[in-house]
């Protein structure tokens, strides 16, 4: 499984409806590998149960059959999801996926109890919508992230629980030694236990690949987190040995006094070196992850070892020469796993304007200048949000006017850009082409086809559609939209001279493109003169 963090929600969820209001929910936590079903007849008309359901799992997946088993007068659970969860990945599936036989089996098969301790049997009769519903959601598992807990309802459970409590409360030696050696065990063992559950996909030879890279890197600090846990392992059994209750007693014999766990960590010690333990500082743990194989045994290791060694000096150097050169002896080096190394300086520790390398946007403009200083007409050149780190006013301006100047020069300029505004630029230059990536827009969902069109983009005020999926009040939304109204309708007002203005010189400009083409065609002569009278009428008719 992929490391995170992160909090969020690791539940793939399977829902599917009957004609007699039943509602089954399959709920699958691929962080601790656990399966929650439920099944209940559906009172309200707008879904309350269901949704409350979904609102505690909060599931970053959600399997549904299409709306065509809703009962009357019902919007059906797949249109639930499309009006409420807009923002959870929905994945629709025929209905003949969600099979509660396969379900029983599957569960049967893939739980860590007895079967018979499930009493399926018994549950399959009863309880065949959820069952369906788990089939189509064990099909769909994906790896996902984080962890939610329902609570514990089992009686017999909970008095155990309070037997081991009891005991806890009277021995004070158990209770404070037990105490320690938790500590010594990773907060993260359930993900890691899980994370040997599933078959890893395979790692490639290509060892440089990104995507190899963190499988890699995943595995190899689950193996450290995993050899942290059986290190601390004789501890608790130390421990436990004199417990008395139930519970306690039965951990100390199913864990403790397994020789497999003992085999286990001797296969590790075979490969990781008995010095490696898990951190939890970002770079610390990398590097750790780094050193933890045996030297000696892989000879390209040890070379990518000397040469991360190298880099990370030659970046704390780095780090020491902006402190003297700056005069900034709180410049700071941290490091996490998203960003990796980066500076940061504390506010209160920052005494007048800071330097020039530090200001993205004058890094923005410095690059500009130098794209302008060494154009050519044979330049090719690409620019991605000039303009997106300084006010929205300046920012626009700055692009216009940069935009009119590459005109000007005549070369060859791929711009990127969020300002709608700047599509005006094709009504006044006529050398202007206006591209966008099309976007479908469906039930107030945005499907991104990455698919390179030709003109202004059609979604209009995406930012709102955006907020809305969100979540953010209607309120807020509606006064954004008025808002946006009256700020379009001016612009509109203003540009519409504009474009009555320069509709001349865009008309002269493809008859002139038009009579070029003809010029250098290869076409006899018949057919130039049908061509040039087409452009004619084209021309009186107002259809260039």
């Amino acid at each position: 499984m992929e490391e995170d963090g992160g909090e969020r929600s690791s539940f793939v969820t399977g829902l599917i409806e009957n004609r007699a209001k039943e509602v089954g929910v399959a709920a699958f936590d691929l962080r601790s590998a656990t399966l929650h079903l439920s099944q209940y007849i559906e009172t309200s008309s707008s879904y309350q149960n269901t949704k409350t359901l979904l609102h505690f799992y909060d599931p970053m997946v959600i399997i549904v059959s299409p709306n065509k088993f809703a009962p009357d007068g019902m919007v059906g659970v797949s249109e639930l999801v499309d009006r409420f969860y807009a923002s959870v990945k929905k994945a629709e599936m025929a209905r003949a996926c969600f099979d509660d036989t396969k379900g029983a089996v599957l569960i049967k098969n893939l739980a860590a109890k007895e079967p018979s301790a499930l009493g399926l049997d018994t549950y399959y009769k009863q309880y065949y919508l959820c069952l369906a519903a788990a089939a189509a959601t064990i099909k769909w598992t994906r790896l996902l992230r984080a962890n939610l807990l329902q609570p514990l309802k089992d009686i017999e459970t909970i008095n155990t629980r309070l037997d081991c409590l009891d005991e806890l409360m009277s021995n004070e030696q158990l209770f404070f030694g037990l105490s320690q050696v938790l500590r010594k065990f990773p907060k993260e063992t359930d993900r890691v236990l899980c994370h040997f559950c599933f078959k890893p996909k395979k790692v490639t030879s290509k060892v440089l690949d990104t995507d190899n890279a963190k499988k890699s890197q995943t595995l190899i600090s689950s193996i450290i987190l995993l050899k942290t846990a059986l290190d601390a392992l004789p501890l608790l059994t130390k421990v436990l040995k004199d417990s008395q209750c139930f519970l306690l007693a039965n951990i100390h014999k199913s864990i403790c006094e397994n020789e497999k766990y003992a085999s286990i960590r001797n296969k590790i010690g075979e490969v990781i070196d008995e010095d490696v333990l898990h951190a939890r500082v970002p770079f610390v743990a990398r590097t750790q992850q780094c050193f933890a194989v045996k030297a000696g045994i892989d000879g390209l290791l040890d070379i990518a070892r000397r040469s991360f060694c190298d880099t990370s000096e030659a970046i704390h150097s780095l780090a020491t020469k902006y402190r003297e050169d700056f005069k900034m002896p709180n410049l700071k080096l941290p490091f996490n796993n998203r960003q990796g190394f980066y500076f940061s300086i504390p506010q209160k520790d920052v005494q007048g304007k800071l330097p020039n390398k530090f200001i993205q946007f004058m890094t923005e403009m410095k690059e500009t200048a130098f794209i302008m200083q060494n154009i050519s007409q044979r330049s090719l050149i690409v620019m991605d949000e000039l303009g997106r780190a300084t006010s929205s006013s300046d920012g626009f301006a700055i692009a216009w006017s940069c935009c009119e100047h590459l005109l000007s020069l005549k070369a060859y300029t791929i711009f990127a850009t969020h300002m709608e505004n700047l599509t005006e630029l094709a009504t006044i230059y006529p050398n202007v082409k206006i591209l966008h990536f099309y976007v479908d827009l469906r039930n107030n969902r945005l499907d991104f086809k990455f698919q390179l069109m030709e003109g202004p983009r059609h979604v209009p005020h995406y930012g709102l559609l955006l907020a809305q999926v969100a979540g953010l009040p209607s309120s807020v939304i509606e006064t954004a939209r008025n808002i946006t109204t009256r700020i379009t309708e001016k612009e509109v007002q203003r540009m519409e001279v504009n474009c009555l203005q320069h509709n001349q010189i865009q008309m002269t400009y493809r008859i002139a493109q038009r009579l070029l083409c003809l010029k250098y065609s290869n076409q006899d002569e018949e057919s130039i003169r049908q061509a040039l009278q087409n452009l004619k009428e084209s021309y009186i008719n107002g259809r260039l």
